[in-house]
């Protein structure tokens, strides 16, 4: 095929070497969008040639044409992103559900109204019951990252770094946390490239005492393998336009990690918060894919998710 073919066939680039934009759109580029839900869903894909097919595409959608193949193949990627899409928000719930738990642990609400910002030896020693505890309750929550703040938003601990506390979380999200409200995000700390975020206050008589934000990391490469082995696709998460987790590798078998995708499927999905379905080359592999926005609490894309099946699958 044409320029863009080429363009296309290095959609992941290493770092170092920078991106190529798709500037010359031809014929063969057909962008066509619709709304579905709320998202814009863009559809770019190359039109197929006897060249790059063989005629073999038509034999696997029983001898249909190109036209019902395309249609055909997009059909599947539209079931597996809608999956994907309620993956996400069981990953999402079952944080939330996490969250809620240990607001409602008798052991933290005991420990919050408790605790004095005056130092003492016990102030000290109920800190580190306390971390013990959470640390214990990662585990049996199955998550990463805890913390816990006073009615004020001052910061009592964090698991990861229990000594980095006493500052205060004035996000507008934890306001909200603090005035009451419970809810599920996707963030990004410094542990963890990319995370599922929850936060849930502390009650006690009627009072918010504390807050509580729990976070469970998704930039992985356990946690794509299983999304894709739930899924029956292939899974990279994006901290923005860098590839901090996929199921895919290089031909040689190597890690894409690190690599960036090109410019203009950020700007759609990260700049505009729109999703994307598209063909494209990934090493030599034709995939029919679909990349959505991974959006934090105040509607705004801290990353992306690519889920894509194969040409041979359909």
């Amino acid at each position: 095929m044409r320029k863009l073919n080429v363009v296309l066939l290095f959609a992941f680039i290493l770092i170092l070497t920078g991106c190529t934009r798709i500037d010359n759109r031809t014929e063969d580029y057909v962008p066509d969008s619709y709304i579905q839900e709320t998202d814009t869903v863009e559809e770019y894909y190359i039109s197929a040639t006897e060249t790059e097919y063989g005629g073999e595409a038509n034999d696997v959608y029983d001898s249909g044409t190109n036209e019902d193949f395309e249609n055909y193949a997009f059909e599947q990627i539209d079931a597996v992103y809608q999956k994907a899409l309620e993956y996400f928000n069981d990953i999402k719930e079952c944080n939330l559900a996490s969250a809620s738990e240990l607001a409602s642990s008798q052991n933290l609400i005991a420990f919050l109204d408790a605790w004095s910002w005056i130092y003492s030896t016990e102030s000290e020693q109920d800190r580190l019951d306390i971390w013990r505890y959470l640390n214990d309750m990662k585990g049996h929550l199955g998550v990463d990252w805890i913390v816990i703040t006073d009615k004020d938003g001052v910061v009592i601990l964090r698991t990861q770094s229990p000594d980095n506390y006493a500052d205060v979380l004035t996000s507008p999200h934890f306001m909200a946390g603090l005035q009451g409200d419970s809810f599920s995000f996707f963030s990004i700390l410094s542990f963890f490239p990319v995370v599922v975020s929850s936060i849930a206050p502390v009650w006690l008589d009627g009072d918010v005492i504390g807050m509580i934000s729990v976070s469970t990391d998704i930039s992985n490469d356990l946690f794509v393998d299983h999304m894709s082995g739930a899924l029956d696709a292939e899974v990279i998460i994006f901290d923005r336009e860098r590839v901090v987790a996929s199921t895919i590798t290089t031909n040689e078998g190597h890690s894409i990690h690190g690599m960036r995708t090109i410019p203009d499927i950020s700007d759609i999905v990260i700049v505009r918060g729109d999703t994307l379905k598209i063909k494209m080359w990934i090493f030599d592999v034709m995939y029919y894919s679909v990349y959505f926005p991974l959006r934090h609490w105040d509607n705004t894309s801290i990353g992306m998710v690519f889920v894509g099946i194969p040409e041979m699958n359909n």
